[in-house]
């Protein structure tokens, strides 16, 4: 979660201060995953926010896969896992 949050901008880092809303939360990645297991429910609006920046739109997903006969789900499963090791 804390990577993909600098790579996606939830999270700064600058040299190594990570901060957050322009608050330091911490000094290196140690400091910052003890401040995760201390603070869950801090972590769980950092990974809310990951997750809606990098995953596509869940309903948009729900509606093609109605649309699409199974065999053809599977291939575009296939696929999209191709394009993610890529």
């Amino acid at each position: 979660i804390l990577d993909l949050a600098v790579e996606n901008g939830i999270l700064e880092k600058s040299g190594a201060f990570i901060k957050y809303e322009g608050n330091t939360i911490g000094q290196g990645r140690e400091a910052v995953k003890t401040l995760f297991k201390e603070k869950p429910e801090f972590m769980a609006e950092i990974e809310k926010k990951v997750r809606a920046k990098v995953l596509p739109d869940e309903t948009s997903k729900s509606d093609d896969k109605a649309e699409k006969p199974a065999s053809d789900q599977k291939d575009s499963k296939k696929e999209a896992a191709k394009s993610a090791k890529s």
